[in-house]
């Protein structure tokens, strides 16, 4: 049996799928990739165990599903929690590689401290539970750069990435790199005055984390907008290379510091 759900942004109606009356949408997330397997009973027991009620059926479709998101590792999609309310449930994938999501929740917990993930309700080897971020309220680093160049809101940018990059050089200081901040895009949300790191599917402990190093190359090198924001923050690219070296040898925050003196 299917409910119907609506939103105040209509971007995130959505259908509700009862997870004590597992209908074919159900099945098809559980089960992932497959559109059933021998562990869906198992798999539901366990999530009705921990409380959860309903699986929302909203996001960008894939294969005749909506999700949240999908990634190598697990599918997200909106879940109820009678305790936690509406949140982010990613799934381990059947096909995945990884034989559980615990990593990626200790990751989480132990990045929490600086700000930049997300809050964590319930972990499970076979899933994660965590905020949801409404795409009304949050937008993706590459968009949210885009804007600003495009609209002359570049000392808003300036305030956002001396932000950001103060948080990433906190992360590098405890020694987590998140693995996926060369390609930012997604991964990196601006949600007002808060920003989120998702994914920490790839994050690991390291001895030579690369978080304020990625996302500093990506918006020199790599960035649709990189000529905008070299001319205005007056970055000369081998200075760059140059100033990113020495950071990552002392993680000393004041290189990074530097490099926005410039600016306007």
């Amino acid at each position: 049996m299917v409910d119907g759900v609506c939103f105040e942004e209509t971007i995130v109606d959505g259908e509700v799928h009862w997870l004590a009356r597992p209908d074919e949408f159900v099945a098809r997330i559980v089960c992932f990739p497959l559109s059933n397997c021998s562990v869906l009973e198992q798999r539901l027991n366990n999530l009705i165990s921990d409380g959860f009620t309903y699986l929302l059926e909203t996001g960008w479709s894939f294969h005749g599903l909506r999700l949240v998101g999908k990634g190598y590792s697990g599918v997200v999609v909106l879940a109820k929690h009678p305790r936690h309310g509406l949140g982010a449930l990613k799934l381990r994938r059947l096909d995945s590689r990884r034989d559980s999501l615990r990593h990626e929740a200790l990751m989480m917990k132990q990045a929490y401290e600086t700000g930049l993930a997300p809050r964590l309700f319930t972990e499970h080897d076979d899933y994660i539970f965590r905020e949801y971020f409404p795409p009304w309220d949050c937008t993706p680093f590459d968009d949210f750069v885009e804007n600003s160049v495009l609209r002359g809101d570049l000392p808003v940018l300036t305030s956002m990435l001396r932000t950001l990059l103060e948080k990433l050089n906190i992360l590098d200081r405890i020694r987590i790199d998140h693995g996926e901040l060369n390609r930012p895009g997604d991964h990196i949300l601006v949600c007002g005055n808060r920003l989120v790191l998702i994914d920490w599917e790839s994050a690991r402990r390291s001895n030579t984390p690369r978080n304020v190093t990625s996302v500093f190359s990506h918006l020199v090198f790599r960035s649709p907008f990189k000529e905008a924001l070299i001319d205005y923050f007056k970055w000369n690219p081998s200075i760059v290379v140059e100033k990113l070296k020495h950071y990552k040898k002392t993680y000393d925050f004041s290189i990074i510091e530097e490099l926005f003196i410039k600016a306007g």
